[in-house]
């Protein structure tokens, strides 16, 4: 799943941190294109958009949180809109509009000092093509050779 680029999207992850940490999305470049949603230990959570090389900071404050809890970051895009509505312990705490055009790129997660953790990292996305499950395939084969086993047993009753 390298390098696949994600529009639509909800992404989760359980994160703790001592300075500041949480996702990115639309990630096109390093110094340029990118929307990061993270939260500082003091001060709450914060939006960052860094479009054509200028960053945009908005604080959207909320809980304070400590260094020894996890805590679920959940955060619902929307690339037709650019809404990015932002959940913290499935609490409903803001939507941010973004101004960034760039509403395509990576996701991932981010911690901006080193200082964050992370764990049950999930993206969901309409863009990505669900990948069948073994259980789920076999289960497909032994049907069909059933239905082949039925047409032949039917075809030789009507001889």
């Amino acid at each position: 799943m390298d390098n696949l680029l994600i529009s639509d999207q909800v992404i989760e992850a359980q994160m703790r941190t001592i300075g500041y940490a949480g996702v990115v999305l639309w990630y096109q470049e390093n110094h340029n294109s990118w929307v990061a949603i993270y939260h500082n230990y003091q001060t709450g959570m914060w939006v960052v958009e860094l479009i054509d090389g200028i960053g945009h900071g908005y604080s959207y404050g909320g809980p304070s949180i400590g260094s020894t809890t996890w805590y679920d970051l959940r955060v619902d895009a929307d690339s037709v809109t650019g809404d990015l509505k932002v959940y913290l312990d499935d609490v409903y705490l803001f939507t941010h509009r973004t101004s960034n055009p760039y509403r395509t790129g990576l996701s991932g997660l981010w911690s901006g000092n080193a200082v964050g953790y992370f764990d049950n990292f999930s993206l969901t996305s309409d863009d990505i093509a669900p990948v069948p499950e073994p259980a789920t395939m076999l289960l497909l084969a032994s049907g069909l050779v059933g239905l082949v086993g039925l047409r032949r047993r039917v075809g030789k009753s009507i001889d």
